[in-house]
């Protein structure tokens, strides 16, 4: 094969590889390491299982160690239903033990009205990026499908892929994550 026939069989190549991002590669955030799993089988009844299947239904959900005892922290977006879920079985406290949950260690989880089930970081997207750090949490306003940071003021709505619902300047989707929701287990992970 002389030179120009190479030469023109690598351009053909490049041609034909993709350029730039594909959706799915600049949809979810690879900036803070998540690796969340809860067993819903073995908690069918708990408000975070019912979330990733009901549209428009989100939890928060935070870890916590009190007295060498894991526990899921979970908060509705009814703002009426919390559970404190202790971690008993031994393959839910070695997951969760080596469990990241995003920026601040707390997750949005739910079902989007259109695109099921869903995950967010549950940190501020633009203090993470301005002031960096992990202490600019979120937290639900009066509809359940809003979001506030803590600090800033700043809102999201979680049912528009985390978009911006304040049109402020400078304004930033939340961070999201793939998740995986199934009868026996929801993870979400980078």
């Amino acid at each position: 094969m002389n030179r120009l026939h190479r030469l023109c069989s690598v351009a053909a190549l490049l041609l034909t590889l993709p350029v730039g991002c594909s959706k799915e590669e600049s949809t979810y955030s690879n900036d803070h390491r998540v690796l969340f799993r809860f067993y819903s089988r073995y908690h069918p009844t708990s408000v975070l299982s019912r979330a990733v299947g009901n549209a428009g239904m989100f939890c928060l959900v935070k870890s916590d160690i009190r007295q060498g005892a894991t526990h899921l922290l979970v908060t509705c977006n009814d703002m009426k239903t919390t559970e404190d879920l202790p971690i008993t079985t031994e393959v839910e406290r070695r997951t969760i033990a080596a469990a990241y949950m995003g920026a601040g260690n707390a997750l949005f989880v739910g079902c989007s009205q259109f695109d099921g089930p869903k995950a967010y970081d549950g940190q501020c997207p633009v203090c993470l990026r301005d002031k960096g750090g992990s202490q600019h949490p979120l937290k639900f306003v009066a509809d359940g499908q809003t979001v506030e940071c803590t600090q800033c003021g700043r809102q999201y709505n979680l049912k528009a892929e985390g978009a911006p619902a304040d049109n402020l300047p400078d304004g930033k989707n939340l961070l999201q994550y793939r998740i995986t929701a199934t009868t026996e287990f929801i993870e979400v992970h980078n």
